[in-house]
């Protein structure tokens, strides 16, 4: 099986049924199908060729899935670009996906820059419709599937990572991997025909795109796509639409939370939300259940690289707030002390897994790509540390590459971020290292108060001191506005290392 066969199996069974809705423009299965065909001969008949690569700059709107079925279709490989790229990071992405061509949304062509520009054909194209619009554009093809032999093993995709320590890296996955990764998200977030999913995470995103929406088109659910997300017009949404699910970053379901037009009767058609792509703190988690008691909160742990993995269901909460579920039976899943040797239940290690789930590797990157399966065994290690206690039950602890080293002792920053989102002057916070000549790092945090909170970084530290021990407490507090994230919510602590590095402390 490959992409395109997804949507063909949907038309199929449910042809004249809403697939896409946006704003006021609406697709059934069968004309999304008929419209990946018809782009797909759109992108042969400009001279692309299977296996080279089209990148595609658009926001979740009814075009961008037009144009991820139809590139499919047509053997070619898709590179997934952040509309949030600057114009450098745009020039990056593309030179490592090394694209032939690239259709985007007009108001975007002009972060193309010149070089890039002579070496791509450009497709730019009119969000709004008419004689510019991708519709038209397409309208003249063929209906017809353009009958390309596809490999399910091939690349078929790359997306591009949050880039919280460095540059975005594109991994490339085949259709079996998305396909896999469609069936383990529906399977984990009880996806049917009858849902009407709301698609607010960026479909260049691979929680969007992989784990939401193509398991909904997989399943035969009618997809709302939000081409900007507003907490409001959620609401509205849910309201006008009868969305029956949602996938949330954290943030998003805190903005929902806090939205002035937030009333549960509102939301009544609102069955499931998943949430994922960063760390949710159990008080959110709990506070939305509270708000909105009729709706299975279903966390999902995960990574572009490997698609869904651990998904921890309201039951698993009860036994541990903090963990992100059991390893499924069918998954290859380990915690790994060093390659090779399984950590113990209570121990910490890192997160790794194995089979056709995962990433080819990052495209023009061999060193990452050695790192990421750094065992030479198939395992494909994350980067977060955890630990499974007796029961099997998995709760992360950190990132491999977040762990402060004080004196040859590993802090973890989540420990600190949790005794400090304790204070209840603490609206949000991160923490990361410091460069110290003596101690090699040293614990540092910034911190966002609620409005008006009457309190100093002074008054933190000392908090600190009555929480955690002394070598884990953070040795400064900068206050800030807000803690720099990725789209996916990941906090970058390589920015705040960079902002702070030659700041004062005590």
């Amino acid at each position: 099986m490959v992409i395109g066969d997804l949507l063909a199996s949907a038309a199929a069974a449910r042809p004249d049924k809403d697939a896409v809705i946006c704003e006021d423009r609406r697709l059934s299965f069968e004309a999304l199908d008929a419209a990946a065909n018809r782009f797909a001969h759109f992108v042969l008949e400009r001279g692309m060729r299977p296996g080279e690569t089209l990148a595609l700059m658009a926001r979740n709107i009814i075009d961008h899935a037009i144009a991820y079925f139809g590139a499919a279709r047509a053997g070619v490989v898709l590179a997934e670009l952040s509309t949030r790229f600057t114009r450098e990071e745009l020039r990056h992405a593309l030179g490592l996906a090394r694209a032939r061509a690239i259709v985007l949304e007009r108001p975007y062509a002009e972060l193309v820059d010149a070089r890039a520009a002579a070496e791509l054909q450009i497709v730019a194209f009119d969000p709004d419709g008419g004689a510019t619009g991708l519709a038209t554009l397409i309208a003249g093809q063929s209906a017809a599937p353009p009958g390309v032999a596809l490999d399910p093993e091939a690349a078929y995709c790359i997306t591009f990572t949050g880039g919280t320590t460095g540059r975005s890296k594109g991994a490339a996955a085949s259709h079996h991997a998305r396909i896999l990764s469609a069936g383990y998200a529906r399977r984990d977030f009880r996806l049917s025909a009858r849902d009407v999913l709301a698609v607010a995470s960026p479909l260049y995103h691979a929680a969007g795109l992989y784990i939401w929406f193509q398991p909904g088109v997989m399943v035969g659910a009618t997809s709302v796509l939000m081409p900007a997300w507003n907490a409001g017009r959620f609401i509205e949404l849910v309201e006008r639409r009868g969305i029956t699910a949602a996938f949330f970053v954290p943030a998003q379901l805190a903005m929902v939370l806090d939205d002035p037009g937030f009333d549960a009767r509102r939301l009544e058609t609102l069955e499931r939300i998943v949430y994922g792509g960063s760390p949710a703190r159990p008080e959110l988690i709990a506070r939305a259940e509270a708000a909105l008691p009729h709706v299975a909160f279903i966390q999902n742990y995960g990574q572009t690289e490997t698609g869904p993995l651990i998904s921890a269901q309201p039951e698993d909460r009860k036994v541990n707030p903090r963990a992100i579920g059991r390893a499924p039976a069918d998954i290859d899943i380990e915690i790994f002390k060093a390659p090779g040797v399984a950590a113990a239940a209570g121990e910490v290690g890192e997160l790794a897994t194995r089979g056709a789930h995962v990433m080819l590797g990052y495209v023009g990157d061999a060193d990452a790509t050695a790192q990421c399966f750094k065992g030479g065994d198939g395992w494909a290690w994350t980067g977060d540390l955890a630990q499974r206690d007796d029961s099997g039950l998995i709760e992360l602890v950190g990132r491999s590459k977040e762990i402060i080293i004080s004196g040859g002792v590993n802090v973890y920053p989540a420990e600190i971020e949790e005794a400090l989102l304790g204070n209840p002057a603490v609206a949000d916070c991160a923490v990361f290292g410091m460069p110290d000549d003596v101690w090699g790092e040293l614990p540092a945090a910034a911190v966002v108060l609620h409005a008006d909170a009457p309190v100093a970084a002074d008054d933190l530290l000392a908090f600190c001191a009555g929480q955690i021990a002394r070598h884990k407490r953070p040795r400064a507090i900068f206050l800030v506005d807000a803690i720099p994230r990725t789209a996916a919510g990941k906090t970058q602590r390589g920015v705040l290392r960079e902002r702070f590095a030659g700041a004062r402390r005590p």
